[in-house]
This record gives C-alpha cells, sequence and structure tokens, in this order.
C-alpha cells in the first residue's frame, strides 16, 4: 500500500510541477514585496547577522549564505522599525518600531509582542530612539523619558521621566559606567547614579554641567574602556562635535570628522563610529586606524555598524547589507529580491507581470523630482529600472502612472511627471515619447516639461494618454503607431488632468484638479475626424453627473460595463455610463443603499464617510475598494455586501492608506499602501476562453496543507461538480470568474478522505465539459 501511495504522489508532483508556479501563494494568504536597500540597523548574533529595514527584518546566515526573512506576514506584528538589539541573557532580539510597539524574536522563529507603550496614553513622543542592553533588561531611549524592559518576563519593568519636574524628555541614547547612568537627549546629558533605589523620581537625574555646550542636543553616547563617548548633534552640516569623557572633564575627541554621527558600538577592544559616508574604526587606545568608504569600489551610505573577528557588516542606506573586510577596501553586498523601494504612486498589471510607478508629484500637483523609479516584476521575481541601470534615467523623474499591454505583457509603458511617455519592452526601456517624436505636448506653464497623468488601451488597442496642462490634453498612440491629440475646447485647454480610463463604450475618463471632478471625451469611433467629437465635465450638479463629495480620486469600470466612481464622499455608480452624451437621457452617479436588515427598513449609503482612493474589479466583478484611512473593502458585484474588510489591526496589511490596487491573471490582489506593496491571493480570477486548459493547484493536496483548492482555467461562470474515484458527489459550486475554490471537505463539512478526486466543470449551455484530478494525501 505504501508503495502505490508513493508511485501516484510522485505522478501527481510531476503533472502539478507541470502546471503552476512555485510562486504562487494559496488562497486567502499573503504575501510582501518590500525594499531590502536601506538597511537602518545591524546586530551580529552568533553566527548570523540580523538587518533591520524600516519595514522588516532579514537575517544572513554565513553558514550557507541563506537567507531568512520576517515581515509582518512572517512573524513580526508590525511595520516602521527603529532600532534592533540582542539580549545574550535571554537569547532573543528585541525589535523596536516607530509607534513603540514591541518583538521578541528568538532563535527557533517564534515571535512574541509586547505593546504596552504603544498601546498606553502617554502624553508626548513616543518614538524609541535607541536601546541598551544590561543583563536581563532592555533600556529604551524613548522621547518621553527611558523605559527598562524586562526581556525574561517579557513586561514593563519601570519607567523613568527624567526631565526637569518630571517631565517628558526626549532620550536619544542611554549608557553607564561603574557609578551612573547617561542619558544623551535633545537639551543636554544627564546623569544619575547607578545604585539609586529610584531612578523614576525625576530628582535622581542632573544635567551635566561640565560639557561644553550643556543645554544642546546630544544623540549618541557610550562606554567605551571605562570612558563616555558623546555627539553633539548640530543638524548642520559637517558641524557634529564629538567629546569623551574620563571621570572628571569633557574634552574633544576626533575632531577631524565632523559629518553628521548616525551610530556608536564599543566592543573589548574596538570602537566604530558610523558617519556621514564612512565608518571610523578605532582600536583600544582610540587611535583610529581604518577608515570605511568605499569597499570594492562602491560608495556607501552607511547608517549602522557591528562587527566579528573577520568583518565589519554595515547597514547601508542604498546598498543593504554590506559586508567588509581588508580594513574596509574590500565589500560583499547582500540585498534579498524585492522593489527598489517603498513608495508605490500607480501599479498594474498583465500577465504573470506587475509594474509599479514609484510616484510623484506634490499635492498641488507640482513636481516632486523622484528619482526611485520603475519597479517590475515577473512571478514575484523584481527589477528595479533607475538610474544606476538605465542611463536615460539620468533626466527623467517622477514615474506617476503605469499601463501594461494587454495584449502583450511584456510591454508596459510609464507616465511620467514631467518627460513623456516610457515604454517598456522585455523589461528595457524601448522608447521615450515627448513632444519630439509623438503628438505630447509640453506643459503650458513650463515648455520643458511633458505631463503625462494617465493611461488606457481601448478595445482596438490604442494607447491612450491623459496631456496633463497641455493645449489639447488627450493624446492616442494608435494600433499603427501614428500619434494623434485632441482639443477638448478652450476652456479645457491647459487643464490639470490625471489618470485616464477608457470605458465599455470607447468614452475617456479623466480627473480634472481644479475641481476635482471628471472630464469625459468622446470620438465616437473616428480618430481621425474631430469633427464629431463630443465632451462633457461631470460635477456634483443633478443632471450633470450627480457625483457625490468634493473631489474625485479613482474610478474602475465593471463587467457590466458600469463605471465605479471613488470620491471623499465613498462609492457611487454611473450605471448608464453610454447615456452622457445622449440629448435628454439621465445619466446620473447614483450612490448605493446597503440595507441594515435590523428590522429598522433603514439603510446606509456605502462607505459614505470614506475617501476612496482606488477601486479595482477582479474576475467574478467584485470590487476591491482601498480608502485613504480604514484599509481596503471588499464589495460584491451589486456593491450590497461587504466580503472583507482588511485593515492594518486585523490582517498583515502593512497601512491603512491605500494608494493602489491591482490583480494580476492568477487573482493575486497587489496593494500599494504607505508603507509599501503587499498582496493577497484572492478567489476569484479572469474568465478563460474555452478549451483553456484546466488544472487545480496545489495538486497534490498534502496532509499539512488546510487551506482553499484552486481549480484554474475556467470560463465564467463554469458551474463545477467534485467526484471521488468511485462517481460519488462530494462537492459543487460555482466559479468565480476563470477560477473555483474547494475547501477539500465534503457537504457535511467533513474533510474528504485520501484519494483521487475527479473535477467536472460545465458551462450555462453545457456547451463544454472539461475534467482534471486531484490527489489528496491526509
Amino acid at each position: 500500500m505504501v508503495k502505490i501511495k508513493q508511485i501516484v504522489f510522485f505522478i501527481f508532483v510531476m503533472l502539478w510541477a507541470s502546471g503552476a508556479s512555485a510562486q504562487e501563494i494559496g488562497i486567502g494568504e499573503w504575501r510582501t514585496h518590500l525594499p531590502y536597500s536601506n538597511v537602518i540597523d545591524v546586530v551580529l548574533v552568533h553566527s548570523n547577522v540580523y538587518a533591520a529595514t524600516p519595514y522588516s527584518l532579514f537575517i544572513y546566515h554565513q553558514d550557507d549564505n541563506s537567507i531568512t526573512r520576517f515581515d509582518k506576514v512572517k512573524g513580526l506584528s508590525d511595520v516602521g522599525i527603529n532600532k534592533i538589539a540582542y539580549n545574550p541573557t535571554v537569547d532573543a532580539l528585541l525589535v523596536a518600531y516607530s509607534n513603540a510597539n514591541l518583538d521578541l524574536v528568538y532563535p527557533n522563529g517564534s515571535v512574541i509582542n509586547l505593546s504596552d507603550i504603544r498601546d498606553k496614553d502617554i502624553l508626548g513622543n513616543k518614538t524609541i530612539n535607541n536601546i541598551l542592553i544590561k543583563g536581563k533588561y532592555a533600556y529604551l531611549s524613548c522621547g518621553f523619558g527611558i523605559v527598562v524592559v524586562d526581556m525574561d518576563r517579557i513586561e514593563i519593568y519601570d519607567t523613568w521621566y527624567i526631565g526637569p519636574g518630571g517631565n517628558a524628555l526626549d532620550v536619544l541614547d542611554i549608557t553607564f559606567n561603574d557609578t551612573s547612568y547617561f542619558a544623551a537627549t535633545v537639551s543636554g546629558i544627564y546623569y544619575a547614579s547607578i545604585s539609586s533605589v529610584n531612578l523614576a523620581d525625576f530628582q535622581q537625574w542632573k544635567k551635566d554641567s561640565k560639557l561644553k555646550y550643556p543645554n544642546l542636543k546630544y544623540n549618541l553616547i557610550t562606554n567605551f574602556k571605562g570612558k563616555i563617548y558623546t555627539n553633539y548633534a548640530s543638524g548642520q552640516w559637517a558641524s557634529d562635535t564629538m567629546f569623551v569623557f574620563d571621570g572628571t572633564a569633557w574634552n574633544y575627541f576626533n575632531r577631524e570628522n565632523n559629518y553628521a554621527r548616525y551610530q556608536m558600538n564599543a566592543y573589548d577592544d574596538w570602537f566604530l563610529v558610523v558617519n556621514r559616508g564612512s565608518v571610523n574604526v578605532f582600536n583600544d587606545q582610540a587611535e583610529k586606524t581604518a577608515t570605511i568608504y568605499k569597499p570594492s569600489d562602491q560608495t556607501i551610505t552607511p547608517l549602522s555598524v557591528d562587527m566579528d573577528n573577520d568583518f565589519y557588516w554595515i547597514g547601508d542606506a542604498k546598498l543593504g547589507l554590506v559586508k567588509a573586510w581588508n580594513n574596509g577596501w574590500s565589500g560583499e553586498f547582500i540585498k534579498p529580491n524585492g522593489p527598489g523601494t517603498k513608495n508605490v504612486f500607480d501599479l498594474d498589471c498583465g500577465g504573470s507581470n506587475v509594474w509599479v510607478a514609484s510616484g510623484g508629484h506634490e499635492s498641488n500637483w507640482s513636481k516632486r523630482y523622484m528619482t526611485d523609479g520603475v519597479f517590475s516584476s515577473n512571478d514575484g521575481n523584481w527589477t528595479t529600472h533607475n538610474r544606476s541601470n538605465t542611463p536615460a534615467f539620468d533626466t527623467v523623474t517622477d514615474f506617476i502612472t503605469v499601463k501594461v499591454d494587454p495584449n502583450n505583457p511584456d510591454i508596459a509603458y510609464i507616465g511620467t511627471w514631467g518627460n513623456g511617455v516610457l515604454q517598456f519592452v522585455n523589461n528595457e526601456l524601448s522608447t521615450i515619447f515627448d513632444k519630439q517624436n509623438s503628438s505630447l505636448q509640453p506643459w503650458t506653464s513650463a515648455q520643458n516639461l511633458t505631463l503625462a497623468g494617465g493611461l488606457d488601451f481601448d478595445s482596438d488597442h490604442n494607447l491612450w494618454v491623459a496631456n496633463s496642462g497641455a493645449g489639447n490634453l488627450i493624446s492616442v498612440m494608435k494600433n499603427n503607431s501614428e500619434w494623434l491629440s485632441f482639443n477638448l475646447g478652450g476652456a479645457l485647454s491647459g487643464t490639470d488632468v490625471t489618470d485616464l480610463m477608457v470605458d465599455d463604450y470607447n468614452q475617456k475618463w479623466m480627473i480634472k484638479r481644479a475641481d476635482g471632478f471628471v472630464i469625459v471625451f468622446n470620438d465616437n469611433n473616428t480618430l481621425d475626424d474631430p469633427s464629431d467629437d463630443q465632451v462633457k465635465v461631470l460635477r456634483s450638479t443633478t443632471g450633470l453627473g450627480h457625483i457625490p463629495g468634493n473631489k474625485v480620486y479613482s474610478f474602475a469600470t465593471d463587467l457590466d460595463g458600469e463605471v465605479w466612481i471613488g470620491s471623499d464622499k465613498g462609492v457611487s455608480v454611473f450605471y448608464s455610463p453610454e447615456n452622457i452624451f445622449v440629448p435628454g437621457a439621465n445619466y446620473d452617479a447614483q450612490q448605493i443603499l446597503v440595507p441594515r436588515n435590523d428590522g429598522s427598513g433603514l439603510a446606509d449609503i456605502l462607505l459614505e464617510t470614506e475617501l476612496v482612493t482606488a477601486i479595482t474589479v477582479d474576475g467574478a466583478n467584485c470590487k476591491w475598494i482601498g480608502t485613504e484611512r480604514t484599509g481596503v473593502f471588499l464589495i460584491s458585484p451589486d456593491g450590497l455586501e461587504e466580503i472583507y474588510h482588511f485593515t492594518a489591526e486585523n490582517s498583515p496589511l502593512l497601512s491603512n492608506q491605500i494608494i493602489s490596487i491591482g490583480i494580476d491573471q492568477k487573482g493575486e490582489v497587489y496593494i500599494g499602501t504607505a508603507n509599501g506593496l503587499i498582496s493577497y491571493r484572492g478567489s476569484a480570477t479572469p474568465p478563460n476562453p474555452p478549451g483553456s486548459k484546466v488544472y487545480a493547484y496545489p495538486n497534490p493536496v498534502r496532509e499539512d496543507y488546510h487551506g482553499d483548492i484552486a481549480i484554474k482555467g475556467l470560463v465564467s461562470d463554469s458551474f463545477i461538480k467534485i467526484t471521488d474515484s468511485y462517481g460519488n458527489l462530494v462537492y459543487q459550486t460555482k466559479s468565480e470568474g476563470g477560477q473555483a475554490v474547494w475547501n477539500g471537505k465534503n457537504f457535511d463539512g467533513h474533510d474528504v478522505a485520501t484519494g483521487i478526486y475527479m473535477v467536472f466543470a460545465f458551462t450555462v449551455d453545457k456547451s463544454e465539459k472539461v475534467v482534471t484530478k486531484i490527489l489528496i494525501i491526509r
């Protein structure tokens, strides 16, 4: 019996491997897509190097060069890491977040959260600026004072308000010697006796008046060889100053380098100082022996450092984790795959490709001159296109919109706020379209800038561009590569516009800055004949659009041809967009009334209090709706049912501020947030054409898998019947778009037994019948 099971299992493994990507995640699962180039803190734990970014943590294992990641999906409780520190007494890493949340990460990968400081009502700044480890305790330098954490009992041990009168004081770092604690603050250095029985009493703390500048900001302090070293942080260019206290007086230290200093680490025989652009290495006599600034000819931007007997481990703002040796002249650069930065201004999906435009423009629509670039992913493998690898980007900034070619997902177009439209082919920049080689026109207020605020394709594969601020507000690259531009009338000439959507009736929608509403343009399917073109501005007025609120932020066309609008007053729907240019016809948007179903007979307007920043329609015609403050909603096709509401508090969502949403062909929903990109595997996919290959994922279903099973490759609205090998019906359902979902249970809600299960799919008119098989192992 065992042999038979192994043979069958092997056959199905081979079938599964040929039909599904190893990069896929299960339905209902999350994964992050975070950058790892900005490493803000580094801690060496035995042979492992812990590297923290603001958004995640990764471990570099020196023994086999492997990497383990921790983030909000994989163990951590939050985003916004500020500092990390290792406590050898309890063998745990303490992770401190910018909101004062804490995680303890243990060698076996388990994580315990301690949220007391975050949750406590504390007046003032709760930022954790630094961490000192002493025995089983962690001393947190906080924006209001000092918090002592017992890492063994996992609890807050004590809190010290050391400011005058017991008031809050922004403490930036803390250290100690045999007799005293020393706290570096924004207004001088305070000290207290280490033998004091009540350090929570502010009167135990005295300001050190022996300093040359006793009332200024000191951001770092540490003990090396019995002497106390500190740094005066001036906030001015090249004006930081280090001092050393020998127990009697403070004196200047290392005055040859006055660049900003970010970290000081003391070891038995070495003292490391992280400066702007370099790391200084001092021996046990406090003599400088090396300056690390260009390992393997790569200029570094260090933020943190740790060391062992062989290497310096540097956290770099651009290069990730830097491993340096040979007095810092040799280096290796370690960075897990991910997008270049956390910034998402717009995103789009096509096939298995995802493209992200990083941004952006200011709130007043002026340029930001952002150089983050463009990020592209194929099956989860990210490539960053920026000035470091794309020479043409030396003069290109502010990447604000993106559209993947619906006929060829290996082609993508990026709209920029100043440099026209970029075409990428096979992940390489191919062409830059601007006023020189297209119908795009410069901004009327600045002739050197060509603003492309929105992109979309129509059903004839013509690419439309919202040419913001131009005399002719809209351009099209026809499917034969010829360009045309359209004048929408003198009143709209030079108007600032953003976003562009082509609806099912070939009408082009753009968001207008001046009053926050919508321009709709109809060329009447005669691109070369402007005489029959029509334009209308939709507003809040009844009979002219009746859009609720003061400003439109998003729109989408659903699978029924209806246009959904997101404004600062929730969601409204144009149920008859084809009537917009029909004289006398009613086309006004309507808000959706959701019955309370509590016997009152009352109803509430859908998301009336929300500012809706993004709307995307999935393969089942459900709407993924992003908001400015309350996360993401998944709404039924008619808007009457809330299927999911994901927030940063109840899910791995990285932030409640949603910027853009896209869905790939596998139903993976990519959500761009203020804290980076994350995706969720939904149950709906786009419908497939008849004759598509039908398969299940995962397949085989192993004994340790307890999630949903996806049946893929279906045409829309397929009916699914699942039987055991004897033909007994165990489950039936209907597809959501091109995919159906089975939880592996029978009609009674019990797990089905080990065996091979047959999947039959029928279209509505029974015109297609296909079959696939699923092996389940219990």
